[in-house]
């Protein structure tokens, strides 16, 4: 089915809700909402979030300007799903590694594929909430069978609840992340609060541990995967003039991420300056807290995302 069918489709189903459309990006599908309270961007592929934008505000979220809307290739930016593994999937732990045959993609597979929006929903004109879902069956490269569901609440806060279902007959594990790039003014002029006294892994520096003694302020490429942290981070934007708070349910891990100068350089879909624009902080389940599911069981994490004045 092409995407303007696609649309028709969804047109149909959906054409009594007001501030609902359904636009193309080059070769991908996208729900763009807009009520009373924010403004967001969602994509079919991967059912990735693309945009939040409270009303009077920047953005929340950081999407690149040279992403080439692709299928079969996430969006730089934004939230995507990474599942069933995180990262380069040598870096997982054994009990992920032995479920599959060979080397495996970084960051798993279902932020490439295309999942099916089964509702959408308008409690009032400030809250919009939209369901996502992808049922995979075992194949070649995924040998389980599982139901994925994706929650998204739009409004004054950004609400998101990542769920999955076992409905395999055997047990399977996984590792994830709800990979969220946030948008600043500039790195120099942000820091992170919540992360102090914790224990993280530097990747940068052969996977030691160390721990955060203050405050984290970022003058360097930071790769670094911090464990059991508090439910709540928060993000704060001295130009911006505003804390982002994150907070997050079953998801005791946090990855904090910037590429820095020498890596922008490398990666695609990505300015040699956009460092300077955006930070990584995304809620995990990473290493010796992967989840593993018996056949009906489901797991589920929450964050929900809020932008305060800073006082």
């Amino acid at each position: 089915m092409g995407i303007e069918q696609q649309i028709r489709k969804l047109q149909e189903k959906f054409h009594a809700l007001n501030g609902i459309e359904f636009n193309q990006y080059n070769e991908l599908l996208a729900v763009d909402i807009n009520n009373d309270s924010a403004e967001a961007t969602i994509f079919l592929q991967g059912a990735q979030i693309s945009k939040y934008q409270p009303k009077g505000q920047a953005p929340v979220l950081w999407l690149s300007e040279y992403c080439e809307f692709r299928k079969g290739s996430p969006l730089r930016g934004g939230i995507p799903i990474c599942w069933p593994w995180f990262s380069e999937f040598e870096k997982n732990p054994e009990a992920i590694k032995k479920q599959y045959n060979g080397s495996q993609p970084a960051h798993g597979f279902v932020r490439k594929l295309e999942w099916s929006l089964d509702s959408i929903s308008s409690p009032n004109k400030s809250i919009t909430v939209l369901k996502f879902s992808l049922n995979i069956a075992p194949n070649e490269d995924f040998p389980f069978r599982v139901q994925l569901e994706l929650y998204v609440s739009v409004g004054a806060t950004l609400e998101i609840e990542f769920r999955v279902l076992n409905t395999d007959t055997k047990n399977f594990c996984f590792t994830s992340a709800l990979h969220s790039y946030f948008n600043i003014s500039e790195t120099s002029n942000t820091s992170v609060t919540g992360l102090e006294g914790i224990n993280y892994l530097d990747t940068l520096d052969n996977w030691c541990t160390k721990t955060e003694p203050n405050k984290f302020v970022f003058d360097d490429e930071v790769d670094r995967v911090y464990q059991n942290v508090p439910n709540e981070v928060r993000l704060i934007d001295s130009v911006y003039e505003r804390t982002l708070s994150i907070t997050n349910t079953h998801s005791p891990d946090m990855v904090v991420w910037n590429p820095w100068i020498e890596k922008s350089k490398q990666l695609n879909q990505f300015d040699s300056n956009d460092y300077k624009k955006m930070l990584c902080l995304e809620s995990a389940n990473l290493l010796d807290n992967l989840c593993e599911l018996s056949p009906g069981d489901s797991y589920r994490t929450r964050i929900i995302i809020r932008s305060s004045e800073l006082v």
